[in-house]
């Protein structure tokens, strides 16, 4: 990874005095802490140290999140963050004036992975039409036709995964394919249509990491048909279920809800700074 970001890592391994553990990766240097754009959330796990009575955990989080804060400004942490889901409990960084600001993502969980019954009729009646125009989906290693889907998504949304073809190689060669599962759609020409990447570890939440129809697919279902055959082979794995990493564009937030996921929060953190403050005085002044 620090290849990728040319900005070394900084690992935290913490442990709170009622239980518990909190690790987390950083990147950057003193005072230049970032967040690398291919990376949803920040890579941290928080482990409790069972117990039978709520509150015991609930001391281990806070415990934990304030040695947290505490290393983030011993490094002049000074941009956002983001954690994942799960972490739900933001009252020690508001207490340490740091703001969380909620932002949003659907999840699926593992029980419900590749079943149509809480699919919309638009998803099924999609998937039935690609079928039916002889697209194909199958989990390969072929870069070349994610790169082409990925190549055509960004310059129809204006917007950059900020991932090249040697990146993804490398991903592909560090993790293994059963880690990195590319998912590759092809037309009856057997040319490329739509590509999804997602990210495995046994016994933890699938992330949703890069996917891109190519344009003159767009309306033809096959988006639907590889998430159908993603979520079916999911199923046989072990897994804590799915998340679509973001739902925050509006048009793309109302393709993931079609497959009968859960609305969840996630948070970003900022520091409570000049540069925060002038940050949302400019969007407060912008026209709606």
């Amino acid at each position: 990874m620090e290849r990728w970001t040319g900005m070394p890592s900084h690992r935290l391994d913490l442990k709170g005095e009622h239980g518990g553990q909190f690790s987390a990766i950083l990147y950057g240097r003193p005072g230049h802490l970032a967040q690398p754009r291919y990376m949803p959330y920040l890579g941290c796990e928080f482990v409790p140290t069972p117990s039978d009575h709520g509150h015991k955990v609930t001391l281990q989080w806070l415990d934990v999140a304030q040695q947290f804060i505490t290393e983030l400004r011993k490094l002049g942490w000074k941009r956002w963050l983001t954690l994942p889901p799960e972490l739900t409990d933001m009252r020690p960084f508001r207490w340490a004036k740091i703001l969380p600001t909620p932002r949003y993502t659907y999840c699926i969980p593992a029980t419900d992975l590749g079943n149509p019954v809480a699919w919309s009729r638009r998803i099924k009646r999609s998937i039935k039409n690609a079928q039916q125009e002889g697209y194909t989906v199958e989990r390969n290693e072929d870069l070349d036709a994610a790169c082409y889907n990925f190549k055509s998504t960004q310059q129809r949304q204006d917007f950059d995964y900020a991932v090249s073809r040697q990146m993804l190689q490398e991903a592909m060669t560090v993790l293994g394919t059963e880690r990195f599962r590319l998912y590759n759609a092809y037309d009856k020409n057997r040319q490329p249509a739509c590509s999804i990447i997602v990210l495995y570890r046994a016994g933890a939440v699938v992330q949703d990491w890069l996917a891109g129809t190519a344009a003159e697919h767009l309306k033809s279902g096959v988006t639907q048909l590889v998430r159908e055959v993603l979520f079916a082979d999911l199923k046989q794995l072990d897994t804590a279920g799915f998340d679509f990493c973001g739902a925050n564009i509006p048009a793309v937030a109302a393709a993931k809800a079609e497959f009968g996921a859960t609305l969840m929060p996630f948070y970003q953190l900022e520091p409570l700074n000049l540069r925060y403050l002038l940050k949302y005085a400019i969007q407060f002044l912008q026209p709606s």
